[in-house]
């Protein structure tokens, strides 16, 4: 029995060596030899790995049949070769189906490979094809750690991930993605093509690039994906503008300037996707709808980015920072997600009037390591959530700006710090007391002893509506009214007399505008007395 050790990764434990000229392979072991080689039979009960490949030009063809076992991998393809190719092989149960380590040339052509707990394919290396192959219940479907190769026609579902892009000058295309947690990773590389694909019905995210991502990831190309409910991917890493637009995901990577109007972005009926931007400043988000998604909007190291008058309801988070800075979330509705705003190892951003409710925890602080979520600015909003305020680790930020004069968030007359309510209406700021009528409560709010609300507001006493005096109907006499008679009236003689009228002079009490009385006469005579005076007098 020989023991073999390939890598720290990967000891191989093998019984046969299979040189030049034996073709055929009954049993797990080591092809050291260029030729074309054939499984004769099923390989099971696999520990270790199974077969490895130390030569040069190697094919192995599996003629349908299978390599199944607990642990291990299936094929090994040790570091430096060129012109390996496996084909026509099921590979079941094992860490790993078929790695190559820094190959040159060769394909995985019509391998089926499921139950694998680490990678089922996972290539390092150049120009290698892989095509027309399935990989399921995997913790990676596919994994590219090589550069100038292709994957085409390939299956990938129910895995943890389903294809992971790590090298540059790929091309991934018309391949089918779905149904796994996450559907095709950008890790990192760059000049990779993702083009025409099927990336749908993923739990989290049909595309992902994941946060510490460093900025060459968005130097790829990412176009015509069809993602969950049959909508486009968006991909853009150049200062664009759009409005009216609907979306399956948008993804906004190492952007600089850029305007989002009225945009929806729909994932699937499972809360996938949402708004990444990533590496990206200036852009500007307003009006636009991410609902019932993963993620409403996630900000990763970006800076400068503006998101109002939005609609960020029913998702795993509303909105997401990550080492992300000076951004400004201002009038949205957050509301029914699980989080409602996660602030992640970010500073100095700004919410103002911004409704936050019904989510189960309103805004989550997170500090990691050296950096802090601090120096935040955070008024004017309406809290109310399960839980309003959650802080992971240190940072102390602003919960109010001075008072200063201008309708507040709940409509009273000075802007402070935040409106603090509960669904049970037990909320600091539903219960404090505001003696002086200025909208602001008497006292603090202490979330901690380093974040403080100052200034939080109080609520809003609606004004009585104005009633109107009740006037009792009258009921006319009908038999005491008189019947309307027509008014007879005569114009005078032009030469007649001169009619002079003097306006008496109003007491304190009196309307000025009332008309004198002048007994004797109905109104309707004395009107017309004063008008013909009047005229006659302008004569």
């Amino acid at each position: 029995m020989a023991v073999i050790v390939l890598s720290a990764y990967f000891v191989v434990t093998s019984t046969s060596v299979f040189s030049l000229g034996d073709s055929e392979i009954v049993s797990c072991g080591v092809v050291d030899a260029p030729g074309y080689y054939y499984l004769s039979s099923n390989i099971t009960n696999v520990t270790g790995t199974c077969i490895i490949i130390s030569s040069d030009d190697v094919i192995i063809d599996g003629k349908g049949r299978w390599i199944s076992g607990e642990s291990g991998t299936g094929v090994y393809a040790t570091g430096g070769k060129s012109n390996i190719t496996v084909r026509n092989l099921t590979i079941s149960g094992l860490n790993n189906g078929v790695v190559f380590v820094n190959v040159t040339g060769g394909a995985i052509e019509r391998v089926n490979i499921t139950g694998c707990n680490e990678s089922g394919i996972h290539l390092s290396g150049d120009g290698i094809l892989v095509t027309d192959s399935t990989v399921s219940s995997a913790e990676r479907g596919i994994v590219f750690h090589a550069n100038h190769s292709r994957a085409e026609n390939n299956t990938l579902s129910n895995n943890t991930v389903g294809f992971v892009v790590a090298g540059s000058w790929n091309t991934v295309t018309e391949n089918r993605i779905t149904f796994n947690d996450i559907g095709l990773q950008i890790r990192e590389g760059s000049g990779n093509t993702i083009a025409d694909n099927l990336i749908a019905n993923n739990k989290m995210y049909d595309v992902f690039i994941p946060f510490s991502s460093g900025p060459s990831v968005c130097d790829n190309t990412v176009e015509n994906n069809t993602g969950s409910g049959g909508r486009i991917i968006g991909f853009f890493n150049t200062s664009i503008r759009m409005a009216n637009l609907i979306f399956s995901e948008l993804i906004l990577c190492g952007v600089s300037g850029a305007y989002i109007e009225n945009v929806t972005v729909a994932g699937s009926d499972g809360n996938n996707n949402g708004i990444l931007i990533l590496h990206s400043t200036g852009v500007s988000l307003d009006s636009v709808n991410s609902s019932h998604n993963y993620l409403g909007v996630s900000l990763v190291s970006s800076s400068g980015v503006t998101v109002s008058g939005s609609t960020l309801t029913g998702n795993v988070i509303g909105v997401a920072m990550y080492a992300s800075t000076h951004n400004t979330l201002t009038g949205n509705e957050i509301a029914e997600n699980e989080n409602g705003v996660n602030i992640h190892n970010s500073t100095q951003n700004v919410l103002q009037g911004n409704v936050i409710s019904s989510n189960d925890i309103g805004i989550h602080l997170e500090s990691e390591g050296a950096a802090q979520s601090e120096d935040n600015t955070i008024f004017d909003n309406l809290l109310n959530n399960t839980e309003n305020f959650l802080q992971s680790g240190e940072g102390q930020n602003s919960w109010n700006l001075s008072a200063i004069p201008g309708t507040n968030i709940v409509g009273g007359h000075f802007i402070g710090g935040n409106f603090w309510a509960t669904p049970e209406g037990t909320g600091f700021s539903q219960e404090c007391k505001d003696r002086d009528g200025d909208s602001i409560c008497d006292s603090p709010y202490t979330l901690n002893d380093d974040n403080i609300d100052y200034l939080p507001l109080a609520p809003v006493t609606p004004a009585p509506a104005p009633t109107s005096p009740t006037v009792p109907p009258s009921t006319p006499n009908v038999q005491n009214t008189p019947t309307p008679q027509p008014l007879q009236t005569q114009t005078p003689p032009r030469t007649g007399p001169t009619f002079t009228h003097t306006t008496p002079t109003p007491t304190p009490s009196q309307d000025p505008t009332s008309v004198p009385e002048f007994p004797g006469f109905s109104l309707p005579v004395v009107l017309l007395m004063i008008a013909l005076a009047i005229g006659l007098r302008e004569r």
